[in-house]
């Protein structure tokens, strides 16, 4: 039976498998062959591509894969047994463990290069360095179990001026252009036998992939400018490993006569600002342990203190650390302490961000290990704190946190003759802690000038040319790649050697011998930039897993036709692309991206938004939750928003959006998809679309009391109420913290060609009432305009002339809030508007029986009183509680007319409308890592409706949520990565009724749930990535189910709910290149509707809302912008594909298309905007704005073909504005002057059939604050 499972595991041809897994390890340290990293995958490259397309040649990939792996693996770790097996047998086990999981990668590579080759037809050039480095990008990053060991990459450590590009790209992007070599070695070999015409491409091709890594290397080692960081003096006790694992004392007692025996020689007579001794030297515990009433040993600090002395110089040296963990548990750490020479002055700082000891006053700062080897120094997935107290059971070793470089004072030449003193750091690094790309990089990140590695590398062999195994050549080899990528210079400390300094260009000097006391003295070099490397880090990584991991689910979802499962793991990929996408340095918080024109958002925990000009873009809710829902907020001082500016206005400046006024006159959002009934619109966290139609008017909701408007996208939380299902418009006002006092004063105002004018003013103080802070404000607006232009290519006898027939508006506005804070943490908040408008509603140009409606009367008033508190209680812990009451009130009047003089009255309407919500939300912190949230959300929505000649009816809808959220980071705060990743989960309940249905009969309650998962990953400074899908529900609203419109649709009473689908995953970035501040995101999407509520035309020149069986809505979202200083470009697009399928009749009851395929309406395949600022003389900026949207289709009754459809062909328009800011005294000290040109260009870009928006307008503005 063994013998038939080995002999499965042979592929068939094993020879190439053979030949290069022993070519690539003859490429590893010791032999460190240099021809073998540029041709050793080309025979496994050959093999592949003979498998052909057969139905067993994917099966075979994968045990070709596999089987290549295992021999290659086996032969560059046979170490793990030879080794030490002289201390365990147990390491035969972790031999073939580390091995067969190693071959599995191999296998996954296999298995992906022969697919996208076969079925996606990815060049070889392509395909192979993708997937090598995709799946070595995967096994570095695996939590826990994470063996970077001796990548493709580190093979040419041995050659450092040949991978100087590795300060661009890494270690992982050498490895890709040695896979890349290899491909196309592959290539030329493939084609031989085409004579010399066939080989010229890849011959050229492979000349230029050589020339250019080398050239730049070559290059960068001749130009590239050193200076001395530190004088070290390492010091090589060599300790016999056997006697470092028998007994603790006479090791540790071997090693102090061993170090001071070599030291002393210097005593008095060098300058050295540090002395390094290696890992574990010291192999008891100095500090005190309480819960074992260990007292810890003041007598070897002491006498690292005499060492420091004696060399007047700092020590770092390894030891072993120790914390309780409670009174009866405690946790040992593989610790480095730096101990600094009696009289040392203080670091800069104070040394602040160093991990106080027991024996401060004598250890100084430890630094504790955060890279563990699985299973000797702790179980993989395990806490460390499971296994306190357990100090002999491996596993038992806790996880040190990312800490700041160690400060260090040098004493450095100046100049000859002269010295100085000045403050340096380094970074250390424990054992194979060097074989971890990202701890180096961020050491370099933090102000690093040189690292250190103190390891004990004993474990891999003895004193006898037999026994000295690989690993301790292949082990310091990992340093050329650190130094290179880092350009700095880097110390090693090794018990039994290597010793040794590796400088910025990767040379190793000072090299030890093995298994023998030495010592030296020697300058470590380091450079003043920062490379490529450390600013961006793995990109090379991180792209490649992405696209493979998006490669690999196209093909899984086209094979199976399971369009969800690869939006899924699409999305997916851009969360694992992201995971190692490190940003620009940037002072920026991680979770957000900015974009021209906006100001911080107030969020909530965990969510910051830098204070920054330009959109904010945020990957995280306000709500802290793990859902990475895209966010947009845009500040209502900018001077792209007009003056007073209304909601539809300022969401038009928003990126990825579409606002579109409706036959109604209504202003409508609509999103990757979806209707304007699946975006809900909360003020203060009450929404204010649970009435009569499940959306508002944004025409008519005035902005004045807001700062800050912000839109999240996609998928939100499950806390958010009843209905939301495509996003989220939020505006608060007396939710957001109390800041200063400025911007609370104001005034602007505006003019346009028209005639139409606009103004508001605003004031408001802050006070401190009985301990806590109390802020009241408030303020009134008004907009006025009696028509506004058409534009030139839309001619209908709608229009008068230049005017827009019925396009008036009339509209006041006034609000106030006030918020009081206590010290506590408590806090009681209240906010209202209210606005009497009136305004005309322009006829569709393309309908020879347009909708001629007016609305003279269009009143609302919302109040909201708002509530919250922290706790803390012994029973149940710390949390926030927060609990709103809204009351929404609104009359409207609709007349209808007879033709568009307007004069005659043929129907009138009136409504009232009364929405009552109440909301109650709780977090709990399980832990400092982990939270629970709840939310409770009840509305009631009544509405009365009285038509000339008819009764009044009335209606009412009851809407009731429950939902919970529980997330967590994946590891405790300071604990790299792993802590900046969180995940959520969330479900909730939702009801619906309608116990009034205006006469008819009400439908029975319905009730549904809904569901949300995701994470977010910050991936470095100013980039997070994220993913999450979601399920959610929308019931039909009154309007949907009852009304008439007074004519226009037949009603239908027999909706069902809508159910969303959705799944997102995106990155977005921030940084600094070539003098520009820039910022991007890439959003992936995918929603389905089951049961989606559309119109569908029933004849007569009616319209009924349906059920559709499906409509599905995939797409792309991606942001760009670049700033220096006064000079900006950017932009946005929007790419999507929105079908609808299945559904009930079109016009006149038969198909409005062929088949039973139906059009989305409004649903553009691609639209976006373009902007450029430019800074003119007499400090004057400009800024020009493109918008284009794409091709449309909309449902038309009196269309006579094409089913009833009309196509609206694409179209853009152009705006420009000129602003200037004064400086003008008094209370309000700033004044900012804009002239606008709206539509520049004239250009009809319609919102709706017969709709087009504004024709050109000139509008001049200004501002006071």
């Amino acid at each position: 039976m063994i013998a038939g499972l080995i002999m499965g595991l042979i592929p068939v041809r094993p020879g190439l498998l053979l030949a290069g897994a022993v070519l690539l390890w003859l490429a590893h340290p010791p032999f460190h062959l240099l021809l073998p990293s540029f041709v050793g995958l080309v025979p496994f490259i050959l093999w592949i591509e003979r498998l052909g397309t057969g139905p067993d040649a994917a099966s075979e990939a994968r045990r070709g894969g596999f089987f290549f792996g295992l021999v290659y693996f086996s032969l560059v770790l046979y170490w793990l047994f030879v080794a030490l097996v002289y201390y365990t047998w147990l390491s035969i086990l972790a031999f073939v463990a580390t091995v067969t999981i190693l071959a599995w990668f191999v296998s996954l590579a296999a298995v992906g290069l022969h697919k996208v080759r076969t079925r996606l037809a990815w060049p070889l050039w392509v395909a192979v360095p993708v997937f090598w480095t995709a799946t070595e990008w995967l096994r570095g990053n695996l939590p826990d179990v994470a063996f970077p060991w001796m990548q493709l990459g580190d093979t040419l450590s041995g050659f450092p001026g040949l991978v100087g590009a590795a300060d661009l790209v890494g270690a992982r992007g050498i490895s890709f252009w040695l896979a890349l070599c290899n491909a196309l070695v592959a290539w030329l070999w493939m084609e031989r036998r085409g004579g010399r015409a066939t080989l010229v491409r890849p011959g050229a091709v492979l000349v230029a992939v050589l020339a250019i890594p080398i050239g730049y290397s070559a290059y960068r080692s001749a130009t590239l400018e050193t200076r001395t960081a530190a004088r070290v003096a390492v010091l090589q006790p060599n300790v016999p490993q056997h006697l470092k694992m028998t007994d603790h004392s006479a090791a540790t007692d071997s090693a102090l006569r061993s170090v001071m025996d070599l030291a002393a020689p210097w005593f008095g007579r060098e300058q050295i600002d540090l002395v390094l001794l290696p890992e574990t030297a010291i192999q008891l515990y100095m500090e005190p342990i309480e819960p074992i009433g260990h007292g810890g040993r003041p007598e070897l600090a002491s006498w690292l203190t005499t060492l420091a002395d004696g060399l007047n110089a700092d020590v770092a040296v390894g030891a072993m650390g120790a914390e309780a963990v409670s009174d009866d548990a405690w946790v040992p750490y593989n610790s480095a302490f730096h101990i600094r020479a009696p009289g040392d002055d203080v670091p800069p700082g104070g040394g602040a961000e160093a991990r106080p000891t027991p024996l401060s006053d004598i250890l100084g700062e430890r630094r504790d290990k955060r890279h563990l080897v699985p299973l000797v120094e702790r179980v993989p997935f395990v806490p460390p704190e499971w296994m306190a107290g357990h100090r002999y059971l491996g596993g038992s070793y806790g996880i040190g946190p990312l800490e700041p470089p160690t400060e260090l004072r040098t004493v450095a030449l100046t100049s000859p003759g002269q010295t100085g003193q000045r403050w340096t750091s380094y970074g250390t690094l424990i054992c194979y802690e060097s074989i971890f790309a990202s701890l180096s990089r961020h050491y370099r990140r933090g102000g690093a000038e040189f690292l250190v590695n103190l390891t004990n590398d004993s474990w891999f062999g003895r004193d006898e040319w037999w026994s000295r195994s690989a690993a301790l050549w292949q082990h310091p080899a990992h340093l050329v790649m650190r130094a290179l990528e880092n350009r700095v210079g880097i110390a090693r400390a090794a018990n039994t050697g290597v010793s040794m300094i590796v400088d910025p260009r990767g040379r190793m000097t000072y090299v030890t011998p093995l298994f023998e006391e030495a010592a030296f003295i020697a300058d470590v070099e380091t450079t003043d930039e920062q490379t490529v490397f450390v600013r961006f880090g793995d990109v090379t990584g991180a792209a490649s897993a992405a696209a493979a991991v998006l490669a690999m689910s196209w093909l899984w979802a086209r094979s199976r036709r399971r369009r969800w499962a690869g939006l899924s793991i699409a999305a997916g990929a851009l969360l694992g692309g992201g995971l190692l996408w490190p940003a620009a340095v940037a002072a920026q918080d991680p979770d957000t991206l900015r974009r021209e024109g906006a100001t911080p958002a107030d969020t909530l925990e965990e969510s910051p938004v830098m204070a920054l000009p330009g959109l904010t873009v945020t990957a995280v809710r306000p709500a802290a939750t793990a859902s990475g829902a895209s966010g947009v907020s845009l500040s209502l001082a900018s001077p792209m928003v007009p003056a007073a500016p209304l909601m539809s206005e300022a969401l038009r400046e928003m990126p990825f959006l579409q606002v579109r006024s409706n036959s109604r006159g209504e202003a409508q959002l609509t999103l990757r998809g979806t209707g304007s009934r699946q975006v809900a619109v909360l003020i203060d966290g009450v929404p204010l679309t649970l009435g009569w139609d499940a959306r508002t008017d944004l025409s008519l909701i005035p902005l004045d009391a807001a700062r800050e408007i912000v839109v999240y996208r996609g998928i939100t939380s499950v806390l958010q109420g009843p209905n939301v299902l495509g996003g989220v418009v939020e505006v608060n006002q007396s939710r957001a913290r109390i800041g200063d006092a400025a911007g609370l004063g104001g005034a602007q105002a505006a003019v346009d060609a028209t005639g139409g004018t606009r103004a508001s003013v605003r004031g408001g103080s802050i006070s401190e009432y009985r301990g806590g802070r109390l802020l009241l404000s408030g303020g009134v607006g008004g907009r006025w305009r009696d028509w506004f232009p058409v534009p030139g290519p839309a001619e209908s006898s709608a229009a008068d002339g230049a005017r827009r027939l019925n396009s008036d508006l009339e509209h006041t506005s006034l609000w106030g809030s006030a918020r009081l804070e206590g010290e506590a943490g408590g806090w009681l908040g209240f906010s209202g508007f209210a606005y009497a408008s009136g305004k005309g509603v322009p006829p569709e140009l393309h309908l020879d029986e347009p909708r001629l409606w007016r609305i003279p009367v269009a009143d609302r008033a919302l109040g909201v009183l708002t509530a919250g508190s922290e706790f803390e209680t012994a029973l149940i812990g710390r949390g926030r509680v927060e609990a709103a009451l809204g009351v929404d009130l609104g009359q409207t009047e609709i007349e209808q007319f007879e033709s568009l003089d307007y004069e005659s009255v043929t129907g009138t309407e009136a409504s009232n409308h009364a929405t009552v919500t109440a909301r109650a939300m709780s977090t709990h912190y399980l832990s400092d890592q982990a939270q629970l949230r709840g939310a409770l959300t009840w509305a009631q929505a009544g509405y009365s409706e009285g038509q000339q000649h008819g009764p009044a009816l009335d209606y009412s809808q009851r809407l009731f949520s429950l939902g919970a959220e529980f997330e967590s980071r994946l590891a405790p705060r300071g604990g790299g990565f792993w802590s900046r990743t969180r995940l959520s989960a969330g479900a909730v309940w939702d009801h619906s009724s309608t116990p009034r249905a205006g006469g008819r009969e009400a439908r029975l309650p319905i009730d549904q749930w809904g569901a949300r998962v995701g994470g977010s990953a910050e991936v470095a400074q100013g980039f997070r990535a994220h993913v999450g899908a979601s399920r959610r529900v929308r019931f039909p609203s009154l309007r949907e189910l009852y009304s008439g419109a007074l004519g226009r649709f037949v009603p239908n009473p027999d909706l069902r709910p809508e159910v969303l689908r959705a799944v997102e995953g995106g990155v977005s970035g921030t940084g600094r290149v070539m003098g520009a501040q820039y910022e991007v995101q890439a959003v992936l999407f995918g929603q389905v509707f089951s049961g989606a509520i559309a119109r569908v035309g029933v004849g007569d020149n009616q319209y009924q809302r349906q059920n559709r069986d499906r409509t599905t809505a995939t797409g792309l979202e991606l942001l760009a912008a670049a700033n220096w200083g006064r000079l900006g470009l950017g932009g946005d697009i929007t790419l999507q594909a929105v079908s609808v399928s299945g559904g009930g009749p079109g016009m006149g009851g038969s198909p409005p298309l062929e088949g039973s395929e139906l059009r989305a309406e409004y649903q553009p395949s691609v639209a976006g905007r373009f902007y450029a600022e430019v800074p003119l003389p007499w400090d004057v900026s400009a800024r020009a704005s493109l918008e284009g949207v794409g091709t449309q289709y909309c449902v038309n009754p009196e269309a006579s073909g094409a089913g009833g459809w009309s196509r609206l062909s694409a179209e853009h328009a152009l705006d420009a504005q000129f602003g200037k800011r004064l400086k003008v005294g008094g209370p309000l000290a700033d004044a900012e002057i804009t002239v606008a040109l709206e539509n520049l260009t004239d250009r009809a870009l319609y919102d709706q059939c017969g709709l087009p928006r504004p024709g050109r307008l000139l509008r001049l503005q200004v501002r006071f604050f």
